[in-house]
């Protein structure tokens, strides 16, 4: 592919050339995408953003070496080694604190253990004070009738007293006095008990209750006790786990120190290293900036991944066959495809191509050119061969034929000399008139064929009737050559000129047929046979005035020899 674009830039480079399409070019243009340059272009773009990117990474490990460098390790560890002492204190007053909701919860269970029977014992008493409170109310009402009987009983005392008064006996009195103050005292006690018997019992009623909430209570302590109890246990298992991972954090960062001390060395090289990996690329980036800039940035170059490309497969398709083994190039020239100016560039376009693929990987390749112009030079060139041929033939044939007629060596050159410039001039006459009258640029490939050989016979027929005439006078009337040679041409010419009359216009028949090649050929005999006529006695004439002695011419020499 490179070899074929190649060939195709060198195509373009013709001055005759109007635009190349091929299969690296299918629309005349080339893919940029696919050449050197441009892709080295994109290359040089990534290694320059390689570049910013290598100095970012740069700037950001010298950072951190700097940070590395300035930081205080030792004294930082010390610091996690005071984290991993007070966790580890942390985790033993969390294992005090767990054995203390322990027996937290062991006595909030004997806590509510003892409200249990305290509750069992208030029941009993509650069963036992209504016995009691019927007990106190029947003394209440027995020291009541107690405390009548006393009064009636101190009634009667004083009715006795009065009586024994009477009778001067103080003693009785005494003793009844007495036994009324200890019944009176009696039933006020009595009454007084008996007042604070319902209190009794609304106390023990409130203690009652205050049992059954100080059961519930403790019901709630104790579940309160076992829920503080698991998250106690919990929160030491955590904070266990915190205290083993701040050991072995602490364990790894004592462990790393050194191995910071190695990154920190590690960074400097890391920096350093980048450091030759961007002159590396810099060197790189000025080579390829030079390879872009040369002649070898317009190379072409397929990558293989773009190799079936879906309009590289068209292009394929489209100039080369199916094998990939023959390719074409479309050259579109800037001259008319039938001038004489295309057929030379398509000639000079066979020599490059053929010269420039000797240079490549095609050097073994073979070169075609076709389509119209390239027709017209094959054409040519057949015509130009058979032309050759059959004019070589006809000349030896003709310089043979004359050296018998003649009898010389020079006449025969002199008449064959002449018939082929009058073929020459009468050829290109025809070929200003057919562009100037008829609008054709080159003459049809046979006409200069068939004009040859009519203006060569009819030609040479005309000297072989002009020299025999010639050797007859001689041979009457022998000595005189310049005057045998006006008297052929005499006689011949009335000939010829009757000969030429009946040809021209039998050829001049041929020119309203449209066929162009006979048109030029009707011309072009036409116009050799008045040369010929013209020219040929004056040759001749000249040719026999120079080759004899001029006193043999004048008769001078006869008549001293019959003398």
């Amino acid at each position: 592919m490179a070899a074929i674009d190649q060939i195709t830039n060198a195509v373009k480079k013709n001055s005759g050339v109007k635009s190349v399409m091929s299969v690296t070019q299918p629309t005349g243009r080339p893919l940029n995408q696919l050449y050197v340059k441009n892709q080295l272009k994109t290359v040089l773009t990534g290694l320059q953003q390689s570049q910013t990117g290598l100095t970012t990474i740069k700037n950001c490990l010298q950072n951190a070496s700097n940070q590395l460098a300035s930081a205080n390790i030792k004294e930082q560890l010390a610091q996690v080694q005071q984290l991993a002492d007070r966790s580890q204190r942390l985790a033993d007053a969390s294992g005090q604190f767990n054995t203390g909701l322990n027996q937290y919860v062991a006595g909030t269970n004997q806590y509510l253990a003892g409200t249990n029977q305290l509750a069992s014992r208030i029941g009993q008493l509650q069963v036992g004070i209504n016995p009691f409170a019927s007990g106190i109310n029947q003394v209440t009402s027995a020291s009541q009738k107690l405390n009548q009987s006393v009064t009636e009983a101190n009634q009667q005392i004083q009715q006795l007293s009065s009586l024994m008064n009477s009778h001067s006996n103080g003693s009785y009195f005494a003793m009844a006095s007495q036994l009324n103050q200890g019944t009176s005292q009696l039933a006020g006690a009595l009454t007084t008990i008996n007042r604070q018997v319902p209190t009794l019992s609304q106390g023990i009623n409130q203690l009652t209750n205050g049992s059954s909430e100080l059961t519930h209570t403790g019901n709630q302590l104790k579940t309160a006790g076992n829920q503080l109890a698991s998250g106690g246990q919990q929160l030491n298992g955590g904070i266990n786990q915190v205290n083993g991972g701040v050991q072995q954090l602490n364990h790894q960062l004592q462990a790393m120190s050194s191995q910071l001390n190695q990154l920190e060395a590690g960074l400097n090289q890391a920096v350093s290293g980048l450091d030759k990996v961007q002159n590396g690329i810099s060197e790189v980036q000025s080579y390829l900036s030079e390879l872009k800039n040369s002649p070898a940035g317009n190379q072409l170059n397929i990558p293989r991944n773009e190799l079936n490309n879906s309009d590289l497969v068209t292009s394929y398709n489209i100039y080369m066959n199916k094998d990939r083994q023959l390719t074409q190039l479309s050259v579109v020239l800037k001259a008319d495809p039938n001038s004489h100016t295309a057929a030379k560039t398509v000639k000079q376009l066979e020599k490059d191509v053929k010269a420039q693929i000797k240079a490549t990987s095609l050097s073994k390749a073979k070169v075609a050119i076709g389509d119209q112009t390239s027709q017209n030079l094959d054409l040519e060139t057949l015509s130009q061969g058979d032309f050759t041929r059959t004019a070589m033939i006809m000349i030896i044939g003709i310089g043979i034929a004359l050296l018998f007629f003649t009898r010389s060596v020079l006449q025969p050159m002199v008449i064959i000399a002449t018939l082929v410039g009058t073929y020459y001039t009468a050829i290109n006459l025809t070929a200003l008139i057919a562009q100037h009258f008829f609008h054709e640029r080159m003459l049809t490939w046979n006409a200069p064929f068939f004009t040859f050989i009519m203006l060569v016979a009819l030609g040479v027929d005309y000297s072989i009737f002009l020299m025999m005439r010639y050797r007859d006078e001689e041979l009457v009337d022998p000595g005189n050559q310049v005057k045998h040679i006006l008297q052929a041409a005499t006689v011949i010419g009335t000939v010829v000129m009757s000969a030429i009359i009946i040809l021209s216009g039998t050829f001049a028949a041929l020119i309203p047929s449209g066929i162009m090649t006979l048109i030029q050929v009707a011309i072009a005999v036409i116009l050799g046979l008045m040369i010929l006529v013209t020219v040929l006695p004056i040759i001749m004439s000249t040719y026999v005035k120079l080759t004899y002695d001029s006193r043999v011419n004048r008769g001078i020499g006869i008549k001293n020899n019959t003398k």
